[in-house]
């Protein structure tokens, strides 16, 4: 009975320290890769291009989003 008590309050107090701490969430865009007749989807490849002002935001937001934690 304690543990189930406890185990809520730990509950309710990350709920309520992160309520406000939103992490930016990667968008999910398929690409479907092939190599050695093997098809791969990968949902973040566009995380890949470096240069894209889309990655260069996300991973701005993200690394603010670190530093707050």
């Amino acid at each position: 009975m304690i543990r189930q008590i406890l185990k809520i309050l730990i509950l309710i107090s990350f709920i309520s320290c992160n309520m406000n701490d939103r992490v930016p969430l990667a968008e999910k865009i398929k690409k479907e890769l092939t190599a050695h007749e093997d098809i791969r989807i990968d949902n973040y490849y566009w995380l890949n291009n470096k240069n894209d002002k889309n990655v260069i935001n996300y991973l701005n937001d993200e690394n603010i989003s670190l530093k707050k934690h």
